[in-house]
């Protein structure tokens, strides 16, 4: 990777992105919040630039040229299932797939109010379908879509191209049997809250074909990572702080986006429909599942079967391009996310819950302590010893639970400790005492086991 001359401070940084999409606000707050200072500071990630072609396949491969025009490019931001089809011509820069952006496809079927759909099959019952080029989610989906549905006609008058960024522009110009694939919820949102004649067909992150599927992936090389460890660190800890702010929609990402995208002022109403359509994930790390998921998804867009050697042939690009990298992630997870689940609110015990747990021991214990105050020192390790066993025994039992055995179980003790003490010095009967106390001893003890045995088989 080549950087600025090593006497400058900072090394310059970019991210390549596939489009200036809404969808990748997660990327671009963290950018704003300059990746809430997890960079190291020998790096500066300059800009968030956009792929020549604005295709996925054009962002990788811009990730992949290490030429001067695309040396400072370090990450990218795209459909990670590319790499099937576009394998590196170098092993020592193959590719590396860090983090999870999206993990069901974030597109909606906007139409005229033409047909009633259901599920992906019936938008083949549309005459045309608008989506982005070749080389895109966009593009795959429609493509499956069209097979799926057996069109006789050619797939090139099915399927409507425009540029990213067109496609509900084109449905407004376009006749009643037309739908188009966004991925955009501002510009959806500002279109139907603008006109009646316009409605969300389906979410596709609800179908089964791309629901839990990996769709949007934070890529590297694996040279970049083997290098500059630190950066990755840093970034996947920034985007996975970003990701947890954009989901609980926090103030400081609704103005953000209504500053920096075109239709901001719709931030609410996207930012709810991502919710609701859980577009991103809760954490970045790469699942195996969503990873299969997604070339299942890429192979069935393309008319391939998966079958085993879909199977086999995802695994192989999972233990290549994943796994070695996966513990990246797992520590931005384990730094963002799990301190501030450790921070749980102190919850105050209420005053009778504090008599139950602590009146009856330190009633007994000043008890003893009276009878000690009158009777011979050695006593002292005898009233020790019932009242440990008596506490061992009612944690046992979790007695706190169960007021009313708590306090029977205490005062059962207190007969106990009274009974041995007495029976030491006072020399009461042997025939009298010790049978009483063996009674007591052991009905206690049977007490306390069926009280377990009872709580266990309950579950509680």
């Amino acid at each position: 990777m080549k950087y600025q001359d090593k006497s400058t401070i900072r090394k310059k940084v970019k991210i390549v992105q596939m489009d200036k999409h809404f969808l990748y606000l997660p990327v671009h707050y963290a950018k704003k919040c300059n990746f809430f200072d997890y960079i190291p500071r020998e790096f500066e990630i300059t800009e968030i630039i956009t792929s020549d072609k604005r295709t996925d396949e054009s962002a990788y491969a811009m990730l992949m040229d290490t030429t001067d025009r695309n040396s400072e490019i370090a990450f990218a931001v795209c459909d990670p299932t590319v790499i099937l089809d576009m394998p590196p011509r170098d092993k020592n820069r193959s590719p590396a797939i860090l983090a999870a952006l999206i993990t069901n496809a974030a597109f909606w079927a906007v139409n005229h109010k033409t047909h009633r759909i259901d599920n992906l099959k019936d938008l083949g019952k549309f005459d045309k379908i608008i989506a982005y080029p070749p080389g895109t989610t966009s593009y795959g989906i429609a493509n499956r879509i069209y097979h799926d549905s057996r069109k006789k006609q050619p797939v090139d008058e099915f399927v409507e191209v425009v540029d990213s960024g067109r496609e509900l522009l084109k449905l407004t110009d376009s006749e009643k049997s037309t739908v188009a694939l966004s991925p955009n919820p501002l510009a959806i949102d500002a279109l139907i809250g603008s006109s009646e004649e316009y409605e969300v067909d389906i979410a596709l992150g609800n179908t089964p074909e791309y629901s839990n599927v990996l769709v949007t992936a934070l890529l590297s090389r694996a040279d970049i990572v083997r290098e500059h460890p630190t950066l990755v660190e840093g970034l996947l800890k920034a985007l996975q702080r970003s990701i947890l702010l954009v989901q609980f929609r926090y103030p400081d990402v609704v103005q953000f986006t209504r500053d920096y995208f075109r239709y901001g002022e719709r931030a609410e109403g996207a930012l709810r429909m991502t919710s609701d359509d859980h577009v991103f994930p809760s954490n970045i790390e790469v699942s195996k599942a969503h990873w299969i998921n997604a070339v299942r998804a890429a192979l069935y867009a393309k008319k391939e079967p998966f079958g085993q050697a879909g199977s086999k042939r995802a695994d192989e690009v999972f233990e290549r391009t994943i796994e070695p990298y996966r513990h990246f992630a797992q520590a931005a997870v384990r730094d963002e996310i799990l301190p501030r689940l450790a921070i749980m609110p102190k919850q105050a015990r209420n005053r009778w819950e504090l008599v139950k747990g602590y009146f009856l021991p330190l009633l007994w214990l000043t008890i003893g302590g009276i009878i000690v105050s009158w009777t011979h020192w050695s006593m002292i390790p005898v009233i020790s010893l019932g009242m440990i066993s008596a506490s061992l025994l009612s944690e046992f039992a979790k007695l706190s639970k169960r007021p009313w055995h708590q306090s029977l179980h205490w005062f059962v003790w207190l007969l106990l400790i009274g009974g041995v003490i007495g029976w030491i010095n006072f020399d009461w009967e042997n025939s009298v005492v010790v049978p009483i106390l063996i009674f007591l001893l052991l009905g206690d003890l049977y007490k306390m086991a069926d009280l377990r045995r009872k709580r266990i088989r309950s579950g509680s």
